[in-house]
This record gives C-alpha cells, sequence and structure tokens, in this order.
C-alpha cells in the first residue's frame, strides 16, 4: 500500500529515507495500530509491526533502522496509564518496558541509543540511560512543550509553543535559540 490508513499518531526517522509512521484506527470501540515503513522518504509506505498490545500509541521514534520507543496509554481517559514500549528489530515487535501513573501525559520520547534517550511529559523533560526502565527530571522544567528531536546521540532541539532549545552535548546543556 502507499499511503498509510487511520490518523497519525506518531512518525520517527532514523536516516533521511527511513522512517516509521504510526496509525491508529477505531473499529468498533478498540484500538488498532499499524506501523508503516518507508525506504523512499516518505513517498510510499508499506504496513508491518505493531505497538504492545492494548496501547494505543501516542508517538514513535528510532535512534538507527533497528532500535525504537513508542509512547502510548492503556486504560480510560479518566485514569490513562502512560507506557513506554521498544523494539530492536525495527518495529516488527515491541516489549513494554515501562508504565507510568504519571497522570500527565507523554508527549514525546526520543532514543539517542538502544538504552539511551529523552522523553517529554507534561511540563518535564526526563532522561533515561537504562533503556527507559528509570527516568531523570532535569531542572529546570520547560513550560509548554511541543515536541522534542535529535539528529545522533549530541544534536538535539525541543520545541515549546514559545521558544525552540538547542543542545549540542546530548542534552547537558540547552540554550534557547533566538
Amino acid at each position: 500500500m502507499d499511503h498509510p490508513v487511520g490518523t497519525v499518531m506518531g512518525l520517527g526517522f532514523a536516516a533521511a529515507a527511513r522512517g516509521r509512521m504510526a496509525t491508529t484506527l477505531d473499529p468498533g470501540g478498540g484500538y488498532a495500530v499499524t506501523l508503516w515503513t518507508t525506504a523512499d522518504g516518505g513517498r510510499s509506505w508499506s504496513a508491518g509491526g505493531v505497538a504492545a498490545s492494548g496501547d494505543q500509541l501516542m508517538t514513535v521514534g528510532f535512534s538507527d533502522p533497528t532500535h525504537g520507543w513508542a509512547v502510548g496509554f492503556v486504560g480510560s481517559n479518566r485514569t490513562p496509564h502512560y507506557t513506554l514500549s521498544a523494539t530492536d528489530d525495527g518495529g516488527a515487535s515491541w516489549s513494554r518496558v515501562a508504565r507510568f501513573p504519571f497522570g500527565e501525559e507523554a508527549i514525546a520520547a526520543y532514543p539517542t541509543g538502544p538504552e539511551t534517550g529523552w522523553m517529554v511529559q507534561g511540563a518535564s523533560l526526563l532522561y533515561t540511560a537504562d533503556g527507559g526502565r528509570r527516568w531523570t527530571r532535569l531542572s529546570p522544567v520547560v513550560h509548554g512543550t511541543v515536541d522534542l528531536d535529535f539528529a545522533g546521540s549530541e544534536q538535539g532541539w525541543l520545541l515549546t509553543t514559545t521558544s525552540l532549545w538547542h543542545t549540542a552535548d546530548g542534552g547537558d546543556v540547552w540554550r534557547q535559540l533566538g
């Protein structure tokens, strides 16, 4: 199939041409998540792979063509539990790494390697060095965060509703741009 079907819930590119997109449909009360793959920069897509069973996918990110994370949630809108699933086979299979009863929406997760990465949850920026099992909240808190992206393990950008932040050292120091 050339075009993904459903609502786009996440998009991640590990290289300029190779990317993954997660879509979800609501066929009669349950979510069906499909992971789509492109090898030509998004001109065509093929379906393959799913997130952890029962998770409504929120976002997906890859650090390389095989290692990726998917943030989702289980439970009702009233009492959601956010989840982090990981893949080491390019999205063909996923395993749940963590479940977070934080109550704040996990906005974005971006792995910078198989065990390291970042997550934005509510107004907090979090970092993990153990594949998502434990997280460290960083200070200062960046309010109004919309998205997070990295080009490799050192160069990263954090977008808020009012500003753009950049790190050149893997997140040790963040500087506001413009």
